[in-house]
């Protein structure tokens, strides 16, 4: 029953949000960002934080103190579809997704995702792929932050997977922070249900921003599995924890 009526919110919403979002790309495409941000500041957390209310999802942040003020690569783990309203809700303001090319043939939210600067990922097809990672790096190299799951898909036992160098290669080409992000528990509120969102509360947890600016190339080789290392570390943790 929450699915359906997360669904139909979503919809709904979508529709009612239009004309604002037409107004939005209007002020985009005429040089006034600054405008657009405040329009999907406001209204892509309403969004996204109804839906997760809506499926009784509750979410606990810790380590805001770590979010930088200058342009950042946020990396995460990835367990569920529930992980992309997460980070857009609670990390203060949405950032960009480096986001599956599927997302982009829903046209309404495609439309939204654009107007802060998503960027849609066609992994299959390496020159796509290539295109994706050039556009990352033109989005932070002009002060934009942007959030990529570098296991490239979702954990199937929520264990955190090989992380791939794309998006580590973004952050160090700029010169800009990796900022590490740990979620738990979003998993079980929607592909351990047969994908039917079901009540259940997930973690996100934000680290300390690691500089880039001054690694080695050995340094740099070796920072997925460093971070993946100490992400691992952090959900081993809690999980004893609980």
């Amino acid at each position: 029953m929450r699915m359906i009526l997360a669904c139909l919110y979503a919809g709904a919403a979508l529709l009612y949000l239009f004309p604002l979002q037409l107004r939005a790309v209007w002020l985009k495409k005429h040089g006034r960002t600054e405008e657009c941000r405040r329009i999907t500041d406001k209204w892509v957390p309403v969004w996204m934080g109804t839906i997760l209310r809506i499926g009784g999802v509750r979410v606990e942040v810790s380590g805001l103190e770590n979010l930088p003020d200058s342009p950042a690569v946020f990396v995460c783990n990835h367990q569920s579809m529930i992980d992309i309203p997460v980070l857009l809700t609670a990390l203060g303001r949405p950032r960009a997704l480096m986001a599956k090319a599927v997302l982009s043939r829903i046209p309404l939210l495609r439309g939204w995702m654009r107007l802060f600067d998503c960027i849609f990922v066609q992994r299959s097809d390496p020159k796509e792929a290539r295109r994706s990672y050039e556009e990352g790096v033109r989005l932070v190299k002009a002060g934009g932050d942007l959030i990529v799951f570098p296991e490239g898909t979702r954990s199937r036992d929520g264990e955190i997977q090989e992380f791939k160098a794309g998006s580590f290669r973004i952050a160090s080409t700029n010169g800009v922070p990796i900022v590490p992000l740990l979620i738990d528990g979003s998993r079980y509120t929607l592909e351990e249900n047969g994908c039917w969102i079901c009540p259940g509360k997930v973690s996100l947890r934000v680290f300390a921003p690691i500089d880039t600016a001054q690694m080695s190339r050995e340094e740099l080789k070796a920072l997925p599995e460093r971070i993946r290392a100490q992400l691992t570390a952090a959900l081993k943790e809690i999980r004893t924890a609980q």
